[in-house]
This record gives structure tokens, C-alpha cells and sequence, in this order.
């Protein structure tokens, strides 16, 4: 190595045995999210012939191997791990998809049956030909209709909903009672309803106008209405019943509520009610892998720190440990000194000085 610090050496000497080990290379790994480890049970879904739940149920009852070993609840997949299910290898996951379904009102937005006997949808689209395990962003209730997203990747679902994705949602609502001006200026305010608060909208006035056979809703400015009337909302959030809580204090009934967009995904994109068509999932997906990415870094820098903090608790500990035993210590000699009969140290006396101790014994 030539004239070089002791400590160079060591380093190089260490780095040419290790190479692996001791690479500080920063450059990107070429294969970028496709090595990150996930689940089994994730893995296993991601292929969509199993829900996430009956992944998890398969590996309770031992029918998954993972490398020829018995998987568990625990146990993680790298993108090259071998995973068996009764003996037989899974497919590779499917790519990401996504769908866009032209919900018709009077049917629940479910997998299961309905104890009442109403149509549920996942059932409705299976017979349509469409994958058996696919979740819908976001929901719409019973008497709800219009613009229903379904995808087949979950994380992608649960990014298009987070408030945060900016992704905005449009309804169209045709409201029962009059709608005034000041009615329209407290349902755009940040308002709470029940003990939930719902975020700021845009409401506005909306005409239905008839055009080349066709139906358009023309914007119209703020004014008093008759006893119907038709508004547009725009909002970037999607909580449980929304916008007929907010209606409810302005004294409006919604009648009919209709989803018309979500994000860069339109009603017009789907020909007649009731039908599903697959959309392209480009839109979306640049966001989706910059979300992924955030998330990624939030997580280890949170690992990051929550080793620093068992770190400096396992330190504390030790020196309160240490402390204990110190106090200890010093208690034990200063009861020696002070000649305590409880911990009194056994002192070594020659014979001479225990007979000269021992009382005297008069005979008889």
C-alpha cells in the first residue's frame, strides 16, 4: 500500500476482504423499488387470485412455504424468493390496474351479501369478467351514483384517497329547498358538523343545458333558486356521507348525487351506467412512486430515531443500574464502620484472643 497511515491500512486491508460488506457506494441500486421486501401475505394478494385475509389464513394453516420453509406471520419476500402454496409455485404479481365503473344507484358498494338481499357491486363485476379481488377507492353509498375508481393494487388505493395526494373529487347534486347566496357562503366555509369537521369546498350553481342532443351543466352565478336546484361541489376529501351532512344545517336535502369526476378520471371516460371500462394508470402512478418514495424515507427516519431513543434508554438504565449498585456499596461500609450487627463483617481472631474472650468457667 506504500507509506500510508496505519489507519488507511487497516481500512483498505479490511474493504479488499469485505467488499460487500464495507461498499459505501451512495448510487442508486438499478433494480430501484422492485428489491424492497415486503409480507408474504402482501406478496401472495398482490397476485390477485387471493384477498389480503385469505393470504393471512392460507399461512396460519401452513399451506405457504417461503424458500422451501414453513412461512409465518413474520416472515418477509424479496423479489427473488421462491413462495409455494400447497406445492405449487404463485404467478408473478399482477401489474397495477385500474378501472372505472359507472355506479348505478340502489346498489351497495360490497364483497359480501347483503343481509337485506340488496345487489352488492364485487359480485355484480365478477360476473363481468373482472378480476375477483379488487378494491375501490373510496366509497359510494347505496342511493349514491356515478364515478367509482377500482384498482387491484392496494397502496395505490389508499394513496388516490389520502387527503394529502391532492387528488380533487366533483359531484353533482341536485338539492331540495331554496339556495341562497348566504347559504352558498357557509357551505364553502371549513365547518364542523356532529363533532366532525370537513374541510372547505367549492359549491357553485349549476344549469342543466341541453346541447347536440346532449346534457351540459352551465355555471351560473350566486343567486336565490326555487324549491330545486342543481349544484357542483369540488372537494379533496371523501369522508362518510360528506356532503349530505353539510347540506343538513343550511336546511337542503339532497335528492341525487352523482360523482362526475376524481382526479385526472372523468364520468364521460365510461359509455352507459352500470358499465366498467380499464383506464390507462399513468396518470397517477409518477405521484404514486414519489408518495412511495416520501413514505419510504418517513419510515426509516423514523426507525432512525426510535433507535436513538431505546439507545439513550438502554444507557440511562445501565446508569441507574450502575448507581444502584454504587448506593448499595456505600450503605454496606458506612453500617461496617458504624459496627451494625446486621452486616457486620466477620473479623479473624487467634486462638489466644477467643480464649481470652471466652468467660470464665469455675469447676466444680
Amino acid at each position: 500500500f506504500g507509506r500510508l497511515p496505519f489507519c488507511l491500512h487497516t481500512s483498505l486491508f479490511v474493504r479488499s476482504i469485505f467488499p460487500r460488506i464495507c461498499s459505501f457506494s451512495t448510487q442508486p441500486n438499478d433494480s430501484g423499488p422492485l428489491q424492497k421486501s415486503e409480507r408474504v401475505a402482501k406478496k401472495v394478494s398482490r397476485t390477485g387470485i387471493f384477498s389480503r385475509r385469505q393470504a393471512e389464513e392460507l399461512i396460519r394453516q401452513g399451506r405457504v412455504t417461503i424458500d422451501g420453509k414453513k412461512a409465518n406471520d413474520l416472515f418477509v419476500a424479496k423479489k427473488d424468493s421462491v413462495i409455494e402454496i400447497d406445492g405449487h409455485r404463485i404467478p408473478e404479481p399482477d401489474k397495477t390496474r385500474i378501472w372505472i365503473h359507472n355506479k348505478k344507484p340502489s346498489v351497495l358498494v360490497s364483497h359480501v351479501t347483503d343481509p337485506d338481499k340488496r345487489p352488492t357491486l364485487f359480485p355484480i363485476l365478477r360476473q363481468m369478467g373482472l378480476p375477483p379481488h379488487l378494491i375501490s377507492v373510496g366509497r359510494l353509498d347505496y342511493r349514491s351514483e356515478g364515478l367509482l375508481l377500482l384498482t387491484n393494487n392496494g397502496e395505490l388505493a389508499r394513496f388516490l384517497e389520502k387527503p394529502s395526494s391532492g387528488f380533487e373529487r366533483e359531484y353533482v347534486v341536485q338539492v331540495q329547498g331554496k339556495v341562497t347566496p348566504r347559504k352558498l357562503r357557509s357551505l364553502r366555509k371549513e365547518k364542523v358538523v356532529n363533532g366532525i369537521r370537513y374541510k372547505e369546498m367549492v359549491v357553485k350553481i349549476v344549469v342543466p343545458m341541453k346541447t347536440r342532443g346532449a346534457v351540459e351543466l352551465k355555471e351560473v352565478e350566486d343567486m336565490e333558486t326555487g324549491p330545486r336546484t342543481w349544484l357542483k361541489l369540488s372537494l379533496t376529501e371523501g369522508k362518510n356521507r360528506e356532503i349530505r351532512q353539510v347540506m343538513e344545517p343550511v336546511h337542503l336535502r339532497v335528492s341525487r348525487l352523482m360523482r362526475t369526476r376524481y382526479g385526472p378520471y372523468t364520468i364521460a371516460q365510461v359509455p352507459s351506467s352500470g358499465s366498467v371500462v380499464e383506464v390507462d394508470p399513468s396518470p397517477v402512478l409518477p405521484l404514486f412512486r414519489k408518495f412511495k418514495l416520501a413514505e419510504k424515507e418517513s419510515d426509516d427516519s423514523t426507525t432512525k430515531k426510535d433507535e436513538g431513543i431505546r439507545a439513550v434508554e438502554k444507557r440511562k438504565k445501565f446508569q441507574e443500574t450502575k448507581m444502584k449498585k454504587l448506593n448499595k456499596s456505600r450503605t454496606r461500609a458506612k453500617n461496617v464502620n458504624g459496627k451494625s450487627q446486621n452486616e457486620r463483617i466477620p473479623i479473624k481472631r487467634s486462638k489466644k484472643e477467643k480464649k481470652d474472650a471466652s468467660p470464665n468457667i469455675v469447676a466444680k
